[in-house]
């Protein structure tokens, strides 16, 4: 009956695979995609794991750098909970790589456990994320510089006056203490590049060269709006992946795999208790079927119900009930 009526039904990768709803197909699916249709749901949390296991391998190799050689890649906030926070987010990072895998790992099983804990681990980072970029970006320090003693002209002008220090006018509430990260790290990049320069002269007219030119580059206002413009494109990011594994969470709680569900995607926004589970549909489904071609409602199919359904389902079986019943001889034949 089911072949008759064009539901065909083939084994799928991790769920059912069955044909999408047409005007001869009672069982509907719903293909699940983002990005406006680029990629399956599938495909995008392969994605979202990804970028998680690369963030991850960062965190871990910048922990191990500072730890082998010595010389911080980064400082990790203010030195009264430096090495707190370094040791949270290299943690932190073995977390990440264990969540890429476990995303990873759930599209394979579509196991709702996999799933749920996936998209806890994805929330627990965005918390984190949120806390480091506080806990860096936030801290300031208070920077003096020299001004003359006397600022009114013309003893402003007088060589060799004394001096007396100020708060920086240019950052009056304290400069961040990123700005300081950043120009330690060009100091060490100094360092590297005479380091493997023999030559004397030349050492010394580049060391000079780089000098200039790296105190012209991020400075400390464009490494503050840089800083913050990481923190806004990492949450965007870690926000889509938290999005993409909820809906992928609901997807497998209503017996999807990623790449097909069974029912509308409206289904996915209400209450599981006010909706039904993939056998339940499928046994509806069936059952709205037969009362449609059971007209006479004696709860028996017979051959003339089956034929005026098909006729009404399909313009390919106009006519079937007209045609001549075969006779005895041609059966036998």
């Amino acid at each position: 009956l089911m072949q008759v009526l064009g539901v065909g039904a083939k084994a799928g990768a991790g769920g059912f695979g069955m044909r999408r709803r047409d005007s001869t197909t009672i069982f509907e699916q719903t293909p699940t995609t983002i990005c406006c249709g680029l990629f399956t749901l599938r495909v995008g949390v392969r994605i979202a794991s990804t970028l998680t296991i690369a963030e991850g391998l960062c965190q871990l190799y910048v922990h191990l750098a500072d730890v082998f050689s010595g010389e911080p890649v980064f400082r990790w906030g203010p030195e009264r909970y430096e090495q707190q926070l370094q040791a949270a987010s290299a943690l932190t990072g073995a977390v990440a790589i264990f969540c890429g895998l476990l995303g990873w790992r759930s599209t394979w099983t579509c196991r709702p456990i996999h799933a749920r804990v996936f998209r806890r681990i994805q929330g627990c980072l965005m918390l984190w994320a949120v806390l480091w970029f506080l806990f860096v970006g936030v801290p300031v320090k208070v920077e003096h510089v020299d001004v003359p003693l006397f600022e009114e002209l013309p003893l402003s002008l007088l060589p060799g006056q004394p001096t007396r220090p100020v708060i920086d006018p240019e950052w009056p509430s304290g400069k961040p203490t990123v700005c300081q990260d950043i120009a330690d790290i060009k100091g060490r990049l100094v360092q590297s590049l005479n380091k493997n320069m023999k030559h004397r002269f030349l050492r010394t007219g580049l060391r000079r060269l780089y000098t200039v030119l790296l105190k012209n580059v991020l400075t400390c206002k464009q490494t503050v709006r840089l800083f913050w413009g990481w923190c806004a494109a990492l949450l965007v990011l870690r926000g889509y992946c938290i999005y993409v594994a909820g809906f992928f969470l609901k997807v497998v709680l209503r017996g999807g795999d990623g790449v097909m569900m069974i029912g509308p995607l409206a289904d996915l926004d209400k209450p599981f208790t006010e909706t039904t589970s993939s056998l339940l549909l499928i046994r509806e489904q069936v059952r709205t079927a037969f009362e449609q071609m059971d007209t006479d409602g004696d709860g028996r199919l017979s051959l003339e119900e089956l034929i005026q359904y098909l006729e009404g389902s399909s313009h390919r079986y106009k006519g079937l009930s007209s045609c001549p019943e075969p006779d005895s001889r041609a059966k036998a034949l």
